[in-house]
């Protein structure tokens, strides 16, 4: 983790000058970003420059709401709502992205359609709810977090999905299967780990022809052992 906050930006003991145009804080996600692609991340974090969402990104948010409706709910009551009250929130949160980008002309959906999503993505959540959300009993959801940086003159901030006594569970979907997670999600987890010192485990909702749902359980490669925390990181 210090190495991509080290390129992010050359971070030292000392703290540094943090220019007023910069972001207030730092995320994971953005740290990745700055990784990959330091352009779209200029156009994108300084000059605000926003493209019209995807078809995926509508199903992924759709899915994580869907999801943590369940689970904040489970917090208390130990008990899995109905599936049908899941897959409503799914198709809810599917209208309710489309709204907010402005309509379905402003949405990116390449060879699929709303309505598709809406089908193949409540199915794909109710499978999800079915298969894995009975053996996860959360304490936390969406958990915000702010970890101090040494040399870094605003905090890293994050949210972890879901929280158990034992794990931190990171829920994704995906085009195809996974046999190990991809290097931005495991610097993703490993910041994780630093505000909540626990192994990650991967949940990975398929978007297959034949839907799929894989967890530690049925790929061992979907866990992320304890990391312990970098010097000079506190929560």
């Amino acid at each position: 983790m210090t190495s991509l906050v080290d390129s992010f930006l050359g971070t030292t003991p000392e703290p540094v000058v943090w220019p007023d145009v910069l972001p207030d804080h730092v995320s994971a996600t953005m740290l990745t970003s700055y990784h990959r692609c330091r352009e779209l991340w200029r156009l994108r974090y300084l000059e605000g420059h926003k493209e019209p969402p995807r078809h995926y990104q509508i199903w992924g948010s759709a899915d994580s709401a869907a999801a943590a409706f369940n689970f904040e709910q489970k917090i208390t009551s130990h008990e899995d709502l109905p599936t049908a009250a899941v897959t409503e929130v799914f198709a809810v949160e599917v209208d309710r992205q489309i709204d907010a980008a402005g309509g379905e002309s402003q949405v990116a959906w390449e060879s699929t359609t709303a309505a598709q999503v809406k089908d193949r993505g409540a199915a794909l959540a109710a499978l999800y709810h079915r298969q894995a959300a009975p053996k996860v009993q959360p304490i936390e959801v969406e958990r915000r977090f702010e970890i101090a940086v040494q040399g870094l003159a605003v905090p890293l901030i994050g949210y972890m999905d879901v929280e158990t006594a034992p794990t931190i569970v990171e829920r994704k979907t995906a085009s195809r299967k996974w046999t190990r997670p991809a290097g931005q999600y495991m610097a993703q987890a490993h910041v994780y780990q630093l505000a909540s010192p626990k192994p990650v485990h991967f949940h990975v909702s398929t978007k297959t022809q034949t839907p799929g749902v894989f967890t530690p359980a049925e790929e061992a490669s979907l866990e992320l052992p304890l990391v312990k925390a970098q010097a000079g990181m506190t929560e």
